[in-house]
């Protein structure tokens, strides 16, 4: 009996001692492996990591190139779009001219057309009172100097004439006697007999109606003599023209 039991705690302790050996080889084993394992893991992490990085900084690379794209293609947009305006600009300034010169052109014709049918009126008045061709034709002259061109005349000093001596010298000019003196006293570029002329329709009795009839040709907006534009104007009055000849 007792030897059976010598047996049984025998057994038991070499149990234990095998256990123990063999935990503490295990221990070993794990240890060691478990340090290279986690060399090998800090080393893949750090790959992994660095394999991150660069992808990262690969990535930060191409945003920046991209932004340095996306600004440089907003400029060459911008540019365009700066150059598209101008040309736009310039197209409509080019037809917002064109068109104020026309109208310009038109304003200018409609007031010498205007001053035309008065001097026209002014002539068939002088007319119709018995003025002869002569007076008639200064008339004219003076009815159209607003619309005659420049004024070929000047002062003592050579200056060209002011307004307030313009006028004054329009009663002297209606008062000469000869074409001869008219010169000294008062011209206008529009003035000369090719430019400026006059015919009557005279009635053949008493109480009829007197036609005059005025033209006058002058240049357009920048041009030269040799393109020139006709303006007509006309004027009936009752003719007490036989009246003043009795």
């Amino acid at each position: 009996m007792k030897a059976r039991k010598s047996k049984k705690g025998q057994t038991m302790v070499e149990y234990i001692i095998i256990v123990a050996l063999v935990a503490i080889s295990l221990i070993a084993v794990f240890t060691y492996f478990g340090r290279a394992t986690g060399k090998k893991v800090a080393g893949a992490a750090a790959a992994i990591s660095d394999e991150e990085g660069n992808k990262a900084k690969d990535a930060v690379e191409s945003i920046d190139e991209n932004t340095i794209k996306i600004r440089a293609d907003a400029r060459t947009r911008s540019g365009r779009r700066k150059g598209q305006a101008m040309v736009e600009t310039v197209v409509v300034m080019f037809f917002l001219c064109l068109v104020f010169f026309l109208v310009y052109e038109y304003a200018n014709l409609l007031t010498a057309h205007t001053v035309v049918n008065y001097a026209a009126a002014r002539a068939a008045r002088a007319r119709t009172v018995g003025f002869n061709d002569f007076m008639v034709t200064k008339t004219v002259r003076v009815a159209t100097a607003s619309m005659a061109g420049k004024c070929l005349s000047h002062d003592d000093k050579g200056d060209d004439l002011a307004t307030g001596t313009l006028v004054s010298r329009m009663g002297s000019y209606l008062e000469a006697e000869n074409e001869g003196d008219t010169k000294g006293i008062l011209d206008f570029e529009l003035w000369e007999s090719d430019k400026l002329g006059w015919s009557a329709d005279e009635p053949g009795g008493e109480n009829a109606e007197l036609t005059v009839r005025v033209w006058q040709r002058r240049p357009l907006y920048d041009s030269d003599d040799t393109d020139l534009h006709e303006v007509r104007g006309e004027a009936g009055i009752e003719s007490h023209y036989p009246l003043y000849l009795q």
